[in-house]
């Protein structure tokens, strides 16, 4: 029996040397995925249309003025198809005067161009803003009045 224990002995360590080695090698593989990302950048509100000139004649029988400007943009390029010219409020005045007292015509401008970054870039123009003349009431109340005017960029 001797001799059967050492053969039960080595065939018992081959197995657990075998199983080792081949243990050193083994390695699982698996199925995966991986994830991430990118965001697109939006447009900012970092675009302000801004008025060129001063309009301070406005009155009965007065010609109406022309409504223009440029962009001031302090962000990055971007596309401007048009603005659109409203008066939102008419502040001061010697009394009764509000914003049914002025009119501004063709308020919608085309644009139609890309605005780089930068001050005085690019342009709009050709709405027009007049005092409405209405010769059935006192508009003395509209005397040093100021119109604020609302530029909306698309």
């Amino acid at each position: 029996m001797r001799k059967r224990t050492k053969i039960v002995a080595v065939v018992a360590i081959s197995v657990v040397l075998a199983g080792t080695a081949t243990a050193a090698f083994a390695y699982w593989s698996a199925l995966g995925y991986g994830g991430g990302q990118a965001i697109t950048g939006q447009a900012s509100l970092a675009m302000e249309a801004v008025q060129e000139v001063a309009i301070s004649d406005l009155g009965p029988g007065v010609a109406p003025e022309t409504l223009s400007g440029d962009f001031t943009n302090s962000g990055g390029p971007a596309y401007v198809t048009s603005v659109t010219a409203s008066i939102i409020d008419v502040q001061g005045g010697l009394g009764a005067c509000d914003v049914s007292d002025y009119v501004i015509t063709d308020p919608i401008m085309l644009v139609g161009a890309e605005i780089p970054n930068g001050q005085n870039q690019g342009s709009w123009s050709g709405a027009t803003i007049a005092f409405v003349d209405n010769p059935l009431v006192n508009q003395d109340g509209c005397q040093g009045a100021v119109v604020d005017i609302e530029y909306d960029i698309a």
